[in-house]
This record gives structure tokens, sequence and C-alpha cells, in this order.
């Protein structure tokens, strides 16, 4: 099998056989959501979920020719908000069950019934994501000729990053809603933008929002799932053993009393690639694991001397790099610039503490984005390589007035 894989979203260390298979369950499941999703390619690596780039690709497309229609923005808005919601009293009524008096279809219902919810509010924020980030693409593109027109192109990223980024921001930190605010009128003043372009601005600004609203609902879902899995494992007396069989494996397990053998569980205990391609699901170890991994694999220069990303939080700071790793938040110093893939809702509180954020993945709308306005930390995002070039202890100018990281020195940082 050869193809161009599009890496979607860094999912974590934990990200182990199970929760991989649940995930790729919430993308390659065909729902009634107007068929969007059509992946029949799917790929974990190291903890790193993959989707094939042509499918992707067409995706973007379908979504882009869609949300000319305002109707359907403003469905799949309402729509994400529901699903939410569903998956939140989903929740709610597995912590009022006794699950150890369910009997095992019962048990698989309820299994099924997460993964159904899961999978329409995730395939509707993704489509939402789509339209926000296709919104700030066209706006991008607009501004950029109005600058061009005043003479200040070389000012894009902070125009852009004044006029979209801070609208969801004002909802939850009322305390800095004058002065973006007046920020926002001046901006959109001097670049004449009219109806059409401001209601793309307000929508990017609710999918911003709900992005942060939907947090404790899909956590809360996931709890009530690992509950259920939970209780699998202590009917099938392999509590240790259960995450690393996929999801279809434990409703095999409950169905017929399958068990996985417990030699293939202790290879995916030191590493596995799980491919779902075209209806048939895979955890691959050893070569066969590695050889696929190589597929995902993309080059980049080490020497290069700028990165560049998208502005999520302006501002200019000198600092040392500390590149952070899952589960690493505790690491964070004062005044370093962190490199991270992703941010997580979970660190935000680690977050606070460094004075520069530089992330491979992200976009206006990402948790990233979202923490660094909270908490006035110049921030870009999107960089791609930036964990896989920056190194710990070399020192650099994070740039978040032009979106760019600037090398100053790769030294190594003692001990």
């Amino acid at each position: 099998m050869s193809m161009k894989w599009y890496r979607s979203a860094k999912r974590g260390a934990f990200f182990e056989p199970f929760a991989a298979s649940v995930d790729k369950e919430l993308f390659c499941s065909k729902l009634k959501i107007g068929n969007f999703f059509e992946f029949t390619k799917y790929m974990v690596v190291d903890g790193t979920r993959h989707l094939d780039r042509c499918e992707f690709e067409a995706f973007e497309k379908r979504i882009a020719r869609k949300a000319r229609s305002r109707g359907f923005v403003s469905s799949i808005m309402r729509k994400e908000r529901e699903t939410y919601e569903a998956l939140e009293k989903f929740s709610e009524k597995v912590e009022r069950e006794d699950l150890k008096q369910k009997n095992s279809e019962e048990i698989i219902c309820l299994l099924q019934e997460y993964i159904t919810k899961a999978a329409e509010a995730q395939q509707t924020f993704w489509v939402a994501t789509c339209i926000s980030e296709g919104f700030a693409k066209r706006i991008k593109e607009k501004l950029l000729r109005a600058l061009r027109g005043l003479g200040k192109e070389d000012e894009l990223e902070k125009y852009f990053s004044v006029i979209t980024n801070p609208y969801g921001y004002l909802k939850t930190c009322a305390h800095a809603k004058e002065t973006y605010e007046k920020e926002i009128r001046q901006a959109i003043s001097e670049v004449k933008f009219l109806e059409k372009e401001l209601k793309e601005i307000n929508t990017i600004s609710e999918i911003t929002f709900l992005r942060t609203y939907r947090r404790g609902k899909e956590r809360s879902g996931r709890d009530a799932m690992y509950s259920i899995v939970g209780e699998i494992g202590r009917r099938s007396r392999i509590i240790r053993s259960i995450q690393m069989m996929t999801y279809r494996e434990i409703v095999e397990l409950l169905s017929t009393e399958k068990k996985v053998p417990e030699s293939k569980l202790r290879k995916r205990r030191k590493g596995f690639v799980l491919l779902f391609d075209k209806g048939r699901e895979e955890v691959a170890t050893g070569r066969r694991g590695r050889a696929l991994a190589q597929e995902t694999e993309q080059p980049f220069a080490e020497n290069t001397t700028i990165l560049k990303g998208m502005i999520a939080c302006r501002g200019i700071v000198e600092g040392k790099i500390m590149v952070i790793q899952e589960g690493e938040f505790n690491k964070i110093n004062k005044k370093d610039i962190i490199a991270i893939t992703a941010v997580t809702p979970e660190s935000s509180q680690m977050i606070r503490r460094c004075s520069g954020i530089i992330a491979d993945e992200g976009g206006i709308t990402c948790h990233a984005a979202i923490l660094s306005r909270e908490f006035k930390i110049p921030c870009i995002v999107g960089t791609k390589v930036a964990t896989r070039i920056l190194k710990n202890g070399e020192r650099v100018i994070l740039d978040a007035e032009r979106g760019r990281v600037i090398r100053k020195s790769k030294q190594e940082a003692p001990g």
C-alpha cells in the first residue's frame, strides 16, 4: 500500500489500541449528517492520527461548497451543540446505571450507543472546524489584498490575528472585551470589510466558542465509555490488558468470549500501528508496524533558521526552547518558550507558566490559540515541524507579530 497521509492530530502517548480503534470508529462510521465523512483509510502511528490526504482534501472541498449556504452553516453549528449535549446526557445515564447488573448484550448496546453519539459529535465538530478554517483562509486572502492597497502587506498576520482571533475569546474573557473591540473596529474600518466578511468573522467566533463549550461534554462522554470498558475488563478478568484490545475485539470478547492471545497483547505494549483500510482493521507490530510507520514520515529541513506559522496570540519574546512531550508539562519553567505538538485543555494550568508557545498543529480555533489568548502568552500554531527541528536549550525569538520563529543558537541545554 502506498499513499500520501495527512497528519490530522497528535492524540498522545497513552493512545493505546482501544482508544485508537474507538477514534477510528468516530471517523469512519457513516452517519446521517450529510454524507460528508467518507474516510475509508485511517492510521495511528506513535499516538498520532493520520488520514488519507486525497480523502481529506475531498472532504474539505465538499464542506467548502456547502458552506456557501448560510443555512447549512447555521444547521451545523446547531447540530454541534445538540450532539455534545446528547453525549453529556448519555454520560449522566451511564453514571446512574449499575453496570454490574447489566448482561453482556446490554453492555454491548451501551458501548455501541457511545460510539454512535460520540461519532455524531466528532463529525459535526470536524465539519464546523473545516468551515471555520475555510472562512479564515478566505478572510486572509481578502485582507492581504486590502493591506497591499495600504502598503501594509507585511502586517498581514498582525491584522489577521486582531480581526479573527479575539471573537470567541471575548465570550469568556469579559475583562478584555473593551480593548479588543476597539482594536477590531479600527482594523475592520481600515480594510473596509463588508457585511459578508463580518458574517464570516462572526461564524469563526461562534465556532471558536463552541470548541471551548464542548470540552467538558466530550470528557464526560469519554469517562462514561471507560466506565463501561472497565466493567468489561472486570468481568473478563483482563483489566490490565483490555486497553491493548481494539473496540471490535472487545465486542467480540463479550459476544463469544474469544480472547486475544496474550502474546499479541505483549507485542502491542512495545509499540503498535493501527491501520484501517477499506473495511479491514489491523493492529501491526514489529517489522510490519515499522514499515507502515515509515509511510507517514515527512521530510523536513533540520537546519532551517526560520519557522513559520499562524499567529494565535500576538507578542514578541526571546528565550530558551523546551520541547514538551505528552505528560511532561510539569517540566515547564517560568521563562521557557515551549515547542509542543498540540495543547490540550488538561494542560492549561501548566501552560500559563511559560513565556511563549510554538505548536506543530492547530488553527485559529485550537486549544493553544484559546489558552494563549486567555493567558496573554505569545503563540504561533501550525508550524508542522517545530518539535522535530527545535532543540532543548537553544535560543529563539518567537515573533508572534509576524508569525515566525527565528533560531539564534542551537546549543543544547546542559544536563
